[in-house]
């Protein structure tokens, strides 16, 4: 489908949605499973079962949104690869997330002396984490358009058997001691079983996925506001959360095997897909939305990175984990929740004003 070259691709509200849902998300997530006692987790327990619930999923949309939006405008002109501008601006992020994942992870005070940096130590400095792991998604995203532009493969197949790479090779992945065979920077990139969260396999799979409906949404510009690509949306997701109940019921999932394993990203990605149904519907009739929720869409690196520091601390700041972790009442992890949402909309809100006092100085 051809498109007006002169236009600029738009932001996409529901999309926007699914990402401030996300931030929102990880925010509270971060800070209740920081702070909360540890007598507090239990999952007999209907509210604690329903947050984590919640939580497992915070990640999958969050991947699969990033995905999304990159591709979106890095399909929206359907320029060459060689002329594209965002590939470059694609490396750039790339470098960029990897630098600031290490960085926030970095063992050693600004006295850069690493003579006590014991093995937990670089364990932690060397874990991938959501950083790494959506710099990293960004790349696989460029090569794989790499190939598409080369070979002229139809772009959602390609970004389809990326996915189905990351996704059906996890099993096995996830089954070697890498360690044996490489050190432990590589290893950690591969494998969680080193205090990585987010490994390669599966979770570059997200993002791919993401892709897919990138990539879509930019060849059809008025998806977003059609009933029928909303309703594909919720067909999608029902259909693989049907899927991997049957396979569930067949196949229990209290043993770790690899079809279990692949049937839990299975039930992940038809809920993100499910969700982005729902926030499409919700959406088809909006022309805009509150600027704080796009402006959160937007500024998600930023939150990402002061509420971690918050928390987990910064060089010389320890982090409030280091005072208060896994040691308060629901009550008070509640209210500090709360509080680190409503900080982290004020910066946001401080962000506004500071662009628009720069832009307003560049045109006087």
């Amino acid at each position: 489908m051809e498109k007006n070259l002169d236009l600029h691709p738009t932001r996409i509200i529901f999309v926007d949605l699914m990402r401030a849902f996300a931030v929102i998300m990880m925010v509270q997530g971060h800070t209740v499973d920081s702070l909360l006692d540890v007598s507090f987790r239990d999952f007999n327990t209907l509210g604690f079962s329903i947050w984590h619930t919640f939580r497992g999923f915070t990640a999958p949309i969050f991947m699969f949104t990033s995905g999304c939006i990159f591709t979106y405008l890095l399909r929206f002109h359907n320029k060459p690869f060689d002329s594209n501008p965002r590939i470059k601006k694609g490396i750039r992020r790339f470098l960029m997330l990897v630098c600031i994942g290490y960085l926030l992870r970095f063992p050693t005070n600004l006295s850069l002396n690493f003579t006590n940096v014991g093995e937990k130590g670089w364990k932690i400095f060397f874990a991938f984490d959501a950083l790494h792991l959506i710099g990293c998604g960004l790349l696989f995203i460029i090569i794989f358009s790499y190939l598409q532009d080369k070979f002229r493969i139809n772009e959602y197949i390609i970004f389809l058997f990326g996915a189905f790479f990351f996704f059906f090779l996890y099993p096995l992945v996830d089954s070697i001691n890498w360690i044996e065979y490489f050190s432990l920077p590589i290893t950690s990139i591969l494998h969680r079983g080193y205090g990585s969260l987010f490994p390669l396999f599966p979770w570059v799979g997200y993002l791919l996925m993401g892709a897919i409906l990138g990539a879509y949404l930019a060849n059809n510009p008025k998806a977003p506001k059609s009933i029928k690509f909303a309703f594909s949306l919720l067909a999608i997701g029902i259909v693989a959360i049907i899927i991997f109940n049957v396979i569930n019921k067949f196949y229990p999932s209290n043993e770790v095997t690899w079809y279990t394993q692949l049937n839990i990203i299975l039930y992940r990605v038809g809920i993100v897909i499910l969700l982005n149904g729902i926030m499409c519907i919700l959406s088809i009739k909006l022309t805009n939305i509150p600027r704080l929720i796009k402006e959160t869409a937007k500024h998600t690196l930023s939150i990402y990175v002061v509420h971690l520091i918050i928390l987990y601390g910064f060089f010389y700041w320890p982090g409030l984990n280091y005072f208060f972790g896994r040691s308060t009442s629901v009550e008070w992890t509640i209210v500090i929740a709360i509080g680190m949402l409503i900080s982290m909309l004020t910066m946001v809100e401080v962000i506004i004003k500071y662009n628009k006092r720069s832009k307003h100085k560049l045109v006087e």
